[in-house]
């Protein structure tokens, strides 16, 4: 944190902060007895109320999520490294031919419907500053202005008559619908993350019943699609770590599923391209959701998550670290929603019959983060070389059914003369 005043030090109350001989366990219960549920977080001179689980009884308060306990069958995924983390950026595939236009029409249809369902504040080149944030030092990533600005394909503006004010407090924006609160960022990923663990599934079902139905191979799509679904299912538990759908929501997200169910397996089975790139541009949006958020914390427009812990099941999901933030969690959310990004524009980049070219190998999250995706040429060469790679190491033929169309690039593809080979083999038997 940045240096506070004695006059926000004592509307804080210093023992609101860590004390180094206490034990978690021990700091989480002094945090609650020192604040009351009633009671309010001051940021300076604004403040916010502290959630009350009688008025909210929505919203899972971090004592409780702090002795969140991990359950089996849960799929550990890979850890991202800080680099890997910072790498993420908001971009866009540009638009070419009418399936990727119908593509990002419907999003912009699905997601408009949904920002006016939720009062989804109007995005903002400049947000007004809060009221005693200034100078705060939040352990969020460093968001540059021009690398990671949020610039959606259409651009909103803000009404013409209103006349935002350069400090406000926080309250006052969140009355006027100007940022989010918790609750409000909670409802939209719970929703959101159960409609994004359809597509992965219901094209996986598809082109698995095809393969059974036409007696030939998948060629590596299946098991993607699959992951993908996992994936986004895992972000869904996570957010349920931290928030209670009621019934009203409950039934809203059943039959939300089996509308967008049904709408997407027809349209996967008519254009299985123009699908995977309807799901390229949502996650698109996805990360500029993530984005948002990373940004709200950054600039102390969501001080109730600066020190909210990580539930388990993302520690172990993502390996992060037992001092763990909501800030971490969101950070590895907008990485993997990068990933799904990046493997649904490619998937939509090449040919139905095409091999899948991260069935052998997956770009590293640098690139995944950075790029919206391979184009076709890109995406065979690619499986051409993890292929090739998969064939020398383990001295096995070229894939089943590969084109000959797309040769391996050899000037692509590591040089190894023969001592090189026998150390890497060597090492290889060694692990």
């Amino acid at each position: 944190m940045g240096s506070l005043s004695r006059g926000q030090l004592s509307a804080t109350s210093l023992s609101s902060y860590p004390h180094p001989r206490l034990s978690k366990e021990d700091q989480m219960r002094h945090f609650f007895t020192s604040h009351p549920p009633n009671s309010s977080v001051s940021v300076g001179g604004s403040s916010a109320s502290r959630t009350d689980p009688k008025d909210s009884p929505h919203l899972v308060p971090p004592s409780e999520a702090a002795k969140d306990l991990s359950e089996p069958g849960w799929t550990p995924h890979n850890a991202y490294t800080d680099e890997e983390l910072d790498a993420v950026r908001v971009v866009h595939k540009e638009l070419k031919g009418a399936s990727d236009h119908i593509a990002a029409f419907l999003v912009r249809v699905v997601r408009t419907g949904f920002d006016v369902a939720t009062r989804y504040p109007k995005h903002r080149e400049k947000f007004p500053k809060v009221m005693g944030a200034e100078g705060r030092q939040v352990s969020t990533p460093s968001l540059d202005d021009e690398r990671a600005a949020v610039k959606p394909r259409r651009k909103d503006h803000a009404p013409a008559a209103e006349s935002l004010p350069e400090v406000m407090e926080l309250g006052e924006m969140r009355k006027r619908g100007i940022c989010f609160g918790p609750e409000q960022w909670l409802i939209r990923i719970v929703f959101l993350e159960t409609i994004a663990g359809v597509p992965g599934f219901s094209a996986a079902m598809i082109r698995h019943l095809q393969s059974l139905r036409l007696m030939r191979r998948d060629k590596g799509w299946i098991q993607t699609l699959l992951e993908d679904a996992q994936n986004e299912r895992m972000h869904l538990l996570v957010a349920l770590k931290l928030y209670r759908p009621g019934f009203f929501m409950r039934t809203m997200i059943a039959l939300a599923q089996v509308v967008f169910t049904a709408a997407f397996s027809v349209g996967y089975m008519i254009a299985p391209r123009l699908a995977h790139r309807f799901v390229g541009v949502l996650e698109e949006e996805a990360v500029i959701t993530y984005t948002n958020i990373l940004r709200d914390i950054d600039a102390g427009r969501l001080p109730e998550w600066e020190r909210f812990p990580a539930p388990a099941v993302a520690k172990d999901y993502w390996g992060l670290k037992s001092s763990a933030t909501l800030s971490d969690v969101m950070r590895a959310l907008r990485a993997d929603e990068a990933n799904h990004r990046f493997i649904n524009h490619t998937l939509a980049s090449i040919e139905s019959q095409d091999f899948n070219p991260f069935a052998y190998g997956e770009a590293h999250p640098t690139e995944r983060g950075g790029r919206w995706g391979l184009e076709r040429n890109e995406a065979l060469e690619w499986f051409e070389r993890e292929d090739a790679k998969r064939r020398e190491a383990k001295g096995l033929m070229r894939a089943e059914g590969a084109t000959e169309a797309h040769p391996v690039r050899r000037d692509r593809l590591p040089v190894k003369d023969e001592a090189q080979r026998n150390a890497s083999n060597s090492s290889r038997n060694a692990v």
